[in-house]
């Protein structure tokens, strides 16, 4: 499957690089290559619920905002001989107009602007007050000029964000496409690979009660580790086996174990997973369903470190998580025992 999705995603990188359109050729220099477009295809073909809502600021807002940097940019240079010393505020107008050609060019496009845009320093906290009191015209202007400038640094930051969105969107599509070719490649070779099997498996237990049924028969008891770490499809299959035999299908939301069919073990506070959409807040719903049907023993004593590691173990973690998100450990060793 990883040989074959590779070949798929390389061919389609090469013909993004081979377009003359603007739009194609914005993800590759937004800097997406053959690994991204790689994972953004597995999320795409593993998660088809999954809605990626990407409200882009919009490409005219760059040019927009690039046309008022350069304009209060240079203002604020008009005062750069009446400012004492070494100014962030001056250095980096500076900076900015050093690089207008670079962002007014017009055979650039709107990709090599933003590429520029994003080098570019402009922050909140330039210039420093008292560099420019010393000319009483330019210390009245520093009030105005240090503001905006303010002002255009988050501008600055959206319109790249926005950017940066608008590039994801048509990736988005792309690897959509892609995943397409690869499903299409997959189904003529009669392969399936991992998410294959999950995305089988769920559609299966939740289109035929009769296998279902068949398959809960063979299990009296289910057990997982790590619960933190599953994902929706994960949780689904769990859920959907878990239930008494009889029972048809429900939403995640309402699925509700069999007595003693079901043990989970996890801790929220070891989730390492997100990326693969291990949210916590699944974790927490599937333990309130389990709860429903059963109880719940919490782990509260370390067998392995010292009371002086338990004990600053635990003030620091109340201080880090949030509240309620973590109980206190109590030590089984005495300090000082080996």
């Amino acid at each position: 499957g990883r040989k074959l999705l590779d070949s798929v995603v390389a061919s389609e990188v090469e013909r993004l690089r081979a377009s003359t359109e603007s739009a194609l050729q914005g993800p590759l220099l937004a800097g997406a290559g053959l690994g991204g477009l790689r994972d953004l295809v597995r999320a795409v073909l593993r998660f088809p619920d999954l809605e990626l809502e990407m409200p882009g600021v919009g490409f005219e807002d760059i040019d927009e905002m690039i046309g008022d940097l350069l304009d209060t940019a240079r203002e604020i240079l008009s005062f750069a001989d009446r400012v004492t010393g070494r100014d962030t505020l001056i250095r980096q107008a500076s900076d900015v107009v050093s690089r207008a050609a670079a962002l007014t060019d017009p055979a650039s496009d709107i990709h090599d602007r933003a590429g520029v845009l994003r080098l570019l320093n402009v922050s909140r906290t330039a210039g420093a007050k008292t560099k420019w009191e010393t000319d009483l015209e330019a210390g009245l202007e520093f009030g105005r000029l240090k503001p905006a400038w303010g002002t255009l640094a988050g501008r600055k930051k959206a319109a790249i964000e926005g950017y940066e969105s608008s590039m994801l969107g048509i990736m988005v599509e792309i690897a959509r496409e892609t995943g397409a070719i690869f499903s299409r490649r997959k189904e003529e070779m009669g392969a399936l690979d991992f998410d294959d099997l999950l995305l089988a498996t769920e559609r299966l237990l939740e289109t035929d009660d009769g296998i279902a049924r068949e398959i809960k028969e063979q299990y009296r008891c289910i057990l997982i580790d790590e619960f933190q770490d599953t994902d929706p499809i994960q949780a689904r299959i769990v859920m959907r086996l878990a239930e008494a035999p009889g029972e048809m299908a429900k939403p995640l939301a309402e699925a509700v174990p069999a007595a003693g069919r079901l043990f989970l073990v996890g801790d929220t506070n070891q989730s390492i997973y997100r990326f693969r959409r291990a949210d916590l807040a699944l974790f927490r719903q599937v333990r309130e369903q389990v709860l429903k049907a059963g109880t719940e023993a919490r782990l509260a004593v370390n067998f392995r470190s010292r009371p002086g590691l338990v004990h600053l173990a635990n003030r620091l973690f109340r201080e880090i998580l949030p509240e309620g998100d973590y109980h206190d450990l109590s030590a089984w060793r005495e300090e000082g025992a080996s």
